[in-house]
């Protein structure tokens, strides 16, 4: 069960970034893509904040399971996980953060503090197949060059490679019952 809700969770994050890319281009982060949806006729913005807490909720028990499976000395990180999702609901909740500075800063910050807390996942828990989370990152950084779009799209790249690195990681362990 745990594996098929990682894929369904890498199918919905494609299919959500290759129609985005389709209908506006590439974005310069993700978070951009609410406004892009708000400025249609229709006024879906809610599709990015639906998008991210579905993303989120469908991943976290399967983090938290993995990393508490894991081992007793890997145990401790449980909180990277918790404080990732809790971020990422955050920058949710938070889709319309232009319309306030104070509201851009805290989006913004959120942002960082999940990127950074998945990131640190990866290298404490996972050092033994880091290699799984630095080719995906090398992966949509070749994605970004190749489409000429890696210098004023930076941060969507990395954002984008963020995700899939937790995904193929977890998917990595999970698949293969590796006991890190």
């Amino acid at each position: 069960m745990d594996s098929f809700l990682l894929i369904l969770d890498i199918i919905v994050f494609a299919v959500f970034i290759v129609a985005v890319i389709h209908k506006w281009g590439v974005p310069t982060n993700l978070s951009t893509t609410y406004y892009l949806f708000e400025s249609e006729r229709c006024r879906t913005g809610w599709i990015f904040p639906l998008f991210l807490c579905f993303i989120s909720s469908t991943a976290i028990p399967i983090w938290i399971r993995t990393t508490i499976n894991m081992s007793v000395k890997n145990q401790q990180f449980v909180c990277l996980p918790y404080i990732t999702l809790f971020c990422l609901l955050l920058v949710a909740i938070t889709a319309s953060y232009k319309k306030k500075r104070g509201l851009t800063i805290f989006h913004y910050s959120c942002a960082i503090c999940a990127s950074f807390c998945s990131v640190m996942w990866i290298f404490i828990t996972s050092y033994k197949i880091i290699y799984v989370g630095f080719g995906i990152l090398f992966a949509f950084i070749v994605g970004g060059i190749c489409s000429k779009t890696l210098k004023q799209c930076a941060i969507f790249w990395l954002e984008v490679a963020n995700f899939y690195a937790i995904f193929f990681t977890l998917l990595t362990i999970n698949l293969f019952e590796l006991k890190l």
